[in-house]
């Protein structure tokens, strides 16, 4: 670092370098900590970073999933003031905590090193008296807000059934570390004419009880289409939704398949590892997540994912069988499972698969996945949407990613892609149809789509240059997720 101001004034040559470490060392050992104590950012009420500067504060909450409302951050009064920081930004927000409130503490230093710490509240809040709880190094003795610990061996937790009545504020659930909605935060909804405190004690009770048995799946369907409806109509705040959302409690942690979802750990959502739990039916070993699982596994978004992979698979087949070397082009490969599957099952078949994904993460996990067949495989570390074949192919598939993209982006990809598919080989584009049954627990999570129906996927592809009689739109068994299928032999020439 330069202070001299005739040498060019203040300097950091490596601050680009530093931004992506501080970034990347936050965000990861923010995530191991509320891991380790079995919360997700839903739980907490503040994230309290290290103050080194706005852009790297702000990415930060954006990776974790914190709206700016809480976020605590005094560089605008401070600057960087180091290692006293986070004590300082802390001291700002304590004003603001309630007893049971959780403050995510996250810093970054000097070698590289970061440490994270999940504080809670101990006392009723003011300014002047704030007592937290233990470091999060220590999950054991984070404790629950609104649970009973000492009482009889039976739960008093009532029976699930539907909007059920209640006038008791908290949840009394012996021995549980589940995190309840903290009382004085619901009080301020009870007015809502849907009736958010009920809702948010249905979830509650669910999670008291270990989750949703399969006899509780239409109350819970019901649930979620009601919550998306409230939503959709703007009956909702982002509030009240934030707020029920943490009324799922470790429900949404990451140890399970909807909590990947709502915390998005590798930055966007649908990521390989969301997907390939998906496909392997991948079910937590913690009983009180077992059954949550099941009922993610359930719905039809799951299923049609799963779908997805076999019809990957009949569209292999059949192109196999007519040309040998087969070449492949896969967009978004993600986890890779669908070719190890395909391959495993065919190892001496004679095809080669090129792969286009942004993810290195992605990759590295694919690429371990199918170490005995990456003599077949190629991946490219590449964005989607820039990249233009340069090689034609007789299979182009494209099943996870063109629902994320707006009509112009869409039609952009898709006149690129067009130039790839070798005479009598195909383009296929997988998109999400607006089938209400996937979408409202979809969404409520934050995987949120642009949904198309199938004369929508012809029209974009028409506005593309490609004639009628080559396009075909088909759909897996549960009719969630569409395809359109585009035919070199019959598309128009430019």
């Amino acid at each position: 670092i330069c202070l001299k101001p005739r040498n060019g004034g203040l300097k950091m040559p490596f601050g680009p370098e530093i931004f992506r470490q501080a970034v990347s060392k936050m965000t990861s050992v923010a995530r191991e900590v509320l891991q380790s104590a079995g919360l997700s950012s839903f739980d907490i009420k503040y994230l309290v970073p290290h103050q080194a500067n706005q852009r790297i504060t702000d990415r930060v909450a954006r990776e974790l999933g914190f709206e700016r409302e809480r976020i605590a951050s005094v560089i605008s009064e401070y600057g960087n003031t180091g290692s006293a920081s986070v004590v300082l930004a802390l001291e700002g927000i304590a004003g603001d905590l309630r007893e049971g409130d959780y403050a995510l503490l996250v810093t970054f230093g000097g070698g590289y090193s970061s440490a994270a710490m999940v504080l809670r509240a101990e006392t009723a809040a003011a300014a002047d008296s704030v007592a937290f709880g233990a470091s999060a190094m220590q999950p054991d003795r984070i404790r629950a807000p609104n649970f009973v610990r000492d009482g009889p061996e039976t739960s008093p937790c009532s029976q699930v059934t539907e909007m059920p009545p209640t006038t008791d504020s908290s949840i009394h659930c012996p021995n549980s570390t589940i995190p309840a909605v903290p009382t004085a935060v619901r009080t301020s909804i009870y007015s809502r004419r849907h009736t958010i405190k009920r809702e948010a004690d249905f979830i509650e009770r669910l999670v008291c009880k270990g989750g949703p048995e399969i006899a509780d799946y239409h109350l819970l369907d019901a649930w979620f289409d009601r919550i998306h409806y409230f939503a959709t109509v703007a009956e909702i705040s982002s509030e009240e939704l934030l707020i029920l959302r943490r009324s799922f409690g470790v429900a949404v942690s990451l140890a399970t398949l909807q909590g990947l979802v709502c915390n998005q750990p590798h930055g966007y959502a649908g990521d390989f590892e969301i997907i390939d739990r998906i496909y392997t039916r991948h079910i937590s070993a913690d009983p009180r997540l077992m059954r949550w699982d099941a009922y993610f596994h359930s719905q039809a978004g799951a299923r049609a994912v799963r779908n997805r992979k076999a019809y990957f698979h009949r569209l292999l087949d059949r192109h196999y069988l007519r040309r040998k070397p087969l070449q492949v082009l896969k967009i978004a490969s993600g986890p890779g499972r669908c070719m190890f599957e395909w391959l495993s099952a065919r190892p001496e078949a004679d095809v080669n698969f090129d792969c286009v994904e942004l993810d290195s993460d992605a990759i590295a996990y694919a690429s371990a996945l199918n170490q005995e067949f990456l003599s077949r495989i190629l991946f490219r570390r590449q964005n989607a949407v820039r990249f233009r074949p340069t090689s034609q192919y007789d299979l182009i598939w494209a099943a996870g990613l063109f629902d994320y993209f707006n009509d112009r982006v869409f039609k952009a990809v898709l006149c690129r892609l067009l130039a790839g598919i070798a005479e009598g080989g195909e383009l296929v584009i997988g998109n999400f149809s607006p089938s209400r049954r996937a979408r409202a627990y979809m969404e409520f999570g934050g995987w949120k789509l642009n949904n198309r129906t199938a004369e929508a996927l012809r029209t974009l592809a028409q506005e593309c240059g490609v004639v009628g009689e080559a396009i075909h739109v088909g759909a897996e068994p549960e009719g969630v997720n569409l395809f359109l299928h585009i035919r070199r032999d019959d598309r128009a020439k430019s």
